[in-house]
């Protein structure tokens, strides 16, 4: 799907709006987890694994939920950020 020419994306149709950042908390995920129904995709992330009682433990800090077509922008998306990507250990943030 192009954006462009999506008639129900916003900008497709002449309208503008403005991307407010209210909370630039940043968690980091190096372990995801992905369910899906025919309906949804619900996305679980976390730091990453830690030991507690011998045993290994994944805590979730982090749902997202999302209907399967923003999923699929979203995975369209993720692809675009990480192909041709300049090697850099600094992450910014949209604006800054």
């Amino acid at each position: 799907m192009n954006p462009s020419t999506d008639s129900t994306n916003p900008a497709a149709n002449g309208q503008r709006f403005v991307v407010k950042y209210e909370n630039l908390a940043a968690l980091y995920a190096g372990q995801t987890i992905v369910n899906a129904t025919d309906q949804e995709v619900i996305v679980d992330f976390s730091s990453g694994p830690v030991t507690s009682n011998d045993q290994q433990v994944l805590s979730i800090h982090t749902r997202m939920a999302m209907s399967v077509e923003a999923a699929r922008r979203l995975g369209h998306l993720l692809l675009q950020a990480t192909e041709n990507q300049p090697a850099s250990d600094i992450a910014q943030l949209p604006g800054f």
